[in-house]
């Protein structure tokens, strides 16, 4: 019988393989486009219904890309308390196969691949979506996946400033005091009232 084996990559592999902001943009929006094409299959997702007994669920997300010749299932646990233990809101495991044989690839850590991916999507749906030269960034939501969704626009535009809408008092004296790593805009402010984030705004970003 022919030996399957496959590849291993904890969270901090994957980080050290992310591409450059441009790149991981350019392959996500290539996604986008092969799913357009139907080029790619992909179920709606499946859920596992925890959030009456730990105020949390997992969602479990499957697909075949055509133009890569890769298939995958991903299970991702979100949690919104999570940050109380230091832990991401979103902790996820992707395995990989080749649609070919069935035969397993890759087991992987994809923490950070979702909350990256999700700013991915968020800047490309921006390059047909937003205007040519927006100035102010509100921003709905305060978990994982806003940094990402901020340092990638930020990578297409010059904002003067970027607004965040923080429901927990604690985030913003403490997390948004400072500035999200890669941010280049001049002010960076949480907000605790959405209309505060997004008043003048010229790009909004809702994070469910």
């Amino acid at each position: 019988m022919a030996k399957v084996a496959f590849r291993y990559l904890d969270r901090a592999q994957v980080a050290t393989l992310m591409p450059p902001p441009a790149d991981l943009i350019r392959i996500v929006a290539e996604g986008l486009a092969a799913h357009g094409r139907k080029d790619v299959v992909m179920p709606p997702k499946a859920h596992i219904d925890l959030d009456e007994r730990y105020n949390g669920h997992f969602n479990v997300l499957a697909g075949w890309a055509g133009h890569i010749g890769r298939a995958g299932v991903k299970v991702t646990g979100d949690y919104v308390h999570n940050w109380r233990h230091g832990l991401p809101s979103e902790v996820a495991l992707v395995t990989i196969y080749d649609p070919r044989s069935g035969v397993p690839l890759a087991v992987m850590d994809a923490t950070h691949l979702t909350a990256w991916r999700t700013g991915a999507v968020t800047a490309a749906g921006a390059r047909h979506l937003a205007p040519a030269h927006p100035r102010i960034l509100g921003h709905i939501g305060a978990r994982g996946s806003a940094f990402p969704n901020i340092a990638l626009l930020e990578s297409q535009y010059a904002f003067d400033e970027v607004r965040i809408h923080i429901l927990a008092p604690g985030l913003r004296g403490e997390r948004h005091r400072g500035r999200p790593r890669g941010a280049r805009a001049r002010r960076v402010r949480g907000r605790g009232h959405h209309a505060h984030a997004l008043r003048r705004a010229r790009r909004v970003r809702i994070e469910r």
